[in-house]
């Protein structure tokens, strides 16, 4: 009975002195993990930071596009206008030619207009040559 008393009093003092090395390493791996929790939780406070500030960056930016997208509306709209007038002095003035386009305009409103228009022109201008315009001599 001695030696069971005997075993059981090691063992009991064995026991009492694991736990406390396994709670001192518990404790010091708490510690680190407290640490580095404490430095992630800085570095996402300082992302979060540059958010904000990318985000008024951001609403800046939306407010100068819609400026600028209202003023490219009044410029093409004022290059349509142009575009009209232009076609509009071409066609009353069969031989000045002002615009470079092919009459993209009256190719999509009427299809077979622009190929009418491009014939009398290459027929007028022979005429105007040939006809003895300015250096003629007469």
């Amino acid at each position: 009975m001695a030696t069971r008393v005997l075993i059981l009093v090691v063992g009991l003092v064995s026991i009492s002195m694991m736990p406390g090395c396994i709670v001192q390493d518990i404790h010091r791996q708490m510690e680190l993990s407290n640490e580095n929790l404490t430095g992630i939780q800085e570095r996402l406070s300082s992302i979060d930071e540059k958010l904000e500030e990318i985000d008024g960056n951001l609403a800046s930016m939306d407010e100068q596009m819609v400026v600028v997208g209202e003023d490219l509306a009044a410029v093409s709209e004022h290059l349509a206008s142009l575009r009209k007038t232009i076609n509009n002095i071409d066609s009353t003035i069969p031989f000045l030619k002002l615009s470079d386009d092919e009459d993209e305009d009256g190719a999509v409103e009427g299809e077979g207009e622009g190929e009418v228009k491009d014939s009398q022109a290459t027929q007028e201008e022979p005429g105007v040559e040939a006809g003895g315009g300015e250096g003629s001599g007469e």
